[in-house]
């Protein structure tokens, strides 16, 4: 009796662990990295979307400079609370570090993205995020404002879900221009 017990739970384990392979197995065939996620210690999961202003604008692998990408829509009030800190943080910086405002435009309005550009005298490239893949599937936002902050060697640093901290994210993007050297 015990050798039977014994196989049929060295069968059970089988089937378990062939049934985790198997549910990860697209994953792996997708092309998919463990190493890159939207989140600290991880590669910046790579996308390219068009710009505002007409431009394209690239995220994934290494940089000249850090970059922090804030997803925002024009109805969010955070995201209005938040916005004089990341235009005055941009200016304060002088071009050392790279700011995408990465709008979620399948959830807002050309008329809004304008006004709120307009509004806050937005200098720094506004990327249209239209499909909602970037922000959702590729950084899992579903929040606003959420910011990510990207080393030169492209890994994500740091994440905030909510309104930024201005000295706090100015000391930390001071820290990365040390490091790289800039």
């Amino acid at each position: 009796m015990n050798k039977w017990r014994t196989i049929l739970i060295g069968l059970a384990a089988l089937v378990l662990v062939v049934l985790a392979i198997a549910q990860n197995a697209d994953s792996f065939t997708r092309g998919e990295a463990a190493e890159t996620a939207a989140k600290p210690g991880f590669y910046a999961p790579s996308f390219k979307l068009a710009g505002w202003d007409g431009n394209t604008y690239k995220v994934g692998g290494k940089r000249d400079k850090p970059l922090l990408i804030n997803f925002w829509a024009s109805w969010c009030e955070p995201c209005h609370m938040e916005a004089p800190d990341l235009q005055a943080m941009y200016e304060d910086f002088g071009g050392k570090f790279d700011l995408y405002g990465v709008n979620v435009t399948t959830l807002d309005t050309r008329t809004g993205i304008r006004e709120f550009i307009r509004e806050y005298g937005i200098t720094f490239p506004i990327a249209l995020d239209e499909t909602g893949e970037v922000t959702g599937k590729l950084y899992g936002v579903n929040g606003y404002p959420a910011s990510f902050l990207i080393n030169q060697d492209g890994i994500v640093v740091d994440a905030v879900f909510g309104i930024i901290n201005r000295d706090s994210m100015s000391r930390k993007i001071e820290r990365l221009l040390e490091e790289g050297g800039a």
